[in-house]
């Protein structure tokens, strides 16, 4: 990126605690600070109910979630997140079923990205 830095710092309202208890996302902006030259980062969003529209505050390039598992789809985070989306096959699909299979739901990712600004992963 010829010397430029990116700052990674999460806005104030990322520092609240949800009312579920959890983590604020604030709190994780130690770990992600290290990275925050790096030309190409990639922001896992795991598990269930994610914090899918704040992957926007982070200013990642590439946001990844378990889209096959829980919303948004494929081609509705690309209406609410700028960069790149990654997903399409599920982890299930990809390490129990048929190739066949895999290729089914590679297909029906293209479809709903039109093939732009995806990567193809789990």
């Amino acid at each position: 990126m010829g010397g430029i830095q990116r700052q990674r710092t999460p806005p104030p309202h990322l520092n609240e605690r949800p009312a579920d208890g959890r983590a604020p996302l604030g709190e994780h902006g130690q770990t992600i600070a290290p990275a925050a030259a790096l030309w190409c980062n990639l922001l896992h969003l795991h598990g269930q109910d994610i914090y899918f529209d704040l992957a926007r505050e982070f200013s990642f390039p590439i946001v990844n979630w378990h889209d096959r598992e829980t919303p948004p789809s494929l081609s509705e985070a690309q209406t609410r997140f700028g960069g790149v989306v990654c997903g399409g096959v599920s982890q299930n699909t990809l390490v129990y079923r048929s190739p066949d299979e895999v290729r089914q739901e590679a297909a029906e990712a293209l479809a709903q990205t039109g093939g732009r600004r995806f990567l193809l992963g789990t």
